[in-house]
């Protein structure tokens, strides 16, 4: 498994491209050794909110996390790595409570493909508990199905600003094409 996660890191320095999102609000479940509600929001060019709220199927908790993380694509824009990390906070739902409501910081590495309005995710998602929890180090793993709400607008080429580039250059290659002739017969001359 971390031979995977290493060769996923070292695809995205090597292919990494400048739109590593293709939508600006996705959000539907979140299933693996928890299950719950995932909301991703981008907030700046490459980075996203992530907002999850699940509760562990082996023990009676709720749990909220709150993700900063940075998005790089692989291949093409569809199809991200992402690394980052925040805070969570958890309430034992349970009468007789064995331990106190967990808090503590969280860390996230994982891949998102995007199809049409659909995103797929896998993620690695270790946490350490500060206080309380049944545990002080937490590993969760999970697979996300979301919705985007709001797909990235793509940015096409201006194509007044292409003609009018365009337009440059053609006057600089004038400009130079004059000036090799002026020295040729300048130089021809003597």
């Amino acid at each position: 498994m971390k031979k995977v996660y290493f060769c996923l890191v070292l695809l995205s320095i090597c292919f990494s491209r400048s739109a590593a999102q293709t939508y600006n609000f996705s959000g539907g479940l979140r299933l693996g050794t928890e299950i719950g509600f995932s909301l991703k929001y981008r907030i700046a060019d490459k980075v996203t909110l992530e907002g999850i709220v699940q509760s562990p199927i082996k023990s009676q908790e709720a749990i909220t996390t709150l993700l900063v993380e940075k998005h790089n694509s692989i291949i093409t824009k569809g199809l991200n790595i992402y690394y980052g990390g925040g805070v969570q906070k958890g309430w034992v739902l349970s009468d007789i409570k064995e331990y106190d409501d967990p808090f503590g910081v969280v860390g996230i590495i994982g891949a998102e493909f995007n199809l049409a309005r659909i995103n797929l995710s896998y993620d690695l998602k270790p946490a350490v508990n500060i206080i309380g929890g049944s545990s002080p180090i937490i590993l969760q793993t999970g697979i996300s199905i979301r919705y985007i709400f709001d797909k990235r607008n793509v940015l096409l080429p201006d194509p007044k600003k292409k003609s009018k580039n365009k337009k440059k250059r053609l006057k600089e290659r004038a400009k130079r094409k004059k000036f090799k002739e002026k020295m040729k017969d300048k130089y021809k001359s003597k």
